[in-house]
């Protein structure tokens, strides 16, 4: 018998991507860290952002942590629940959406990883900007935010500003631009 929030994530995400199998909840407890591996209540893998807000009020409605998950690659434990919670898995949300060839940018969703980016870079003869350890799966977008340094920029403390813009989902489920 499933509990009424595992219903609830069935209900925003699909059957098919919400879970509370031991298994899966292990394979999500850890990252490439240190850091003790600790299991969520819930994972979950939402295809869009507004599953991503929903996902968002409903863990504030149970007063229940929201933990980000991108690739699992990155070597700071953030990924790893501290207190049980809803550990959100972005890794269907990777779409490019766009390439601006002239401008150099793309805009990308959360879990695009660097070999899928710099797979469709290649056909335009362009490459990828990848911190020196960073291994092809790792999401990108994760991998910035983290500020990973890009040994490529021109300047170590402010060349590694390659973010220009992107949409945060808040707390409260809002959705709030940044840039």
């Amino acid at each position: 018998m499933r509990d009424s929030i595992l219903e609830e994530l069935v209900a925003i995400v699909g059957e098919e991507n919400a879970t509370d199998d031991p298994f899966i909840l292990d394979a999500y407890s850890r990252d490439q860290s240190f850091v003790p591996p600790r299991q969520p209540n819930y994972v979950v893998r939402p295809g869009k952002v507004e599953e991503v807000q929903e996902i968002v009020r409903l863990a504030n409605s149970h007063i229940m942590p929201v933990i980000p998950y991108s690739s699992g690659t990155n070597f700071h434990g953030g990924a790893v629940p501290t207190n049980g919670g809803i550990l959100v898995s972005l890794q269907r949300m990777n779409n490019i959406v766009y390439i601006d060839e002239r401008n150099w940018n793309a805009l990308i969703e959360p879990g695009v990883n660097y070999l899928q980016l710099q797979g469709e870079l290649e056909k335009l003869n362009l490459r990828v900007v990848a911190p020196l350890s960073s291994p092809p799966s790792a999401s990108i977008l994760a991998d910035y935010m983290e500020r990973n340094p890009v040994i490529t920029a021109a300047d170590l403390m402010f060349g590694n500003e390659l973010l220009n813009t992107y949409d945060i989902v808040m707390p409260s489920g809002e959705l709030f631009t940044i840039g």
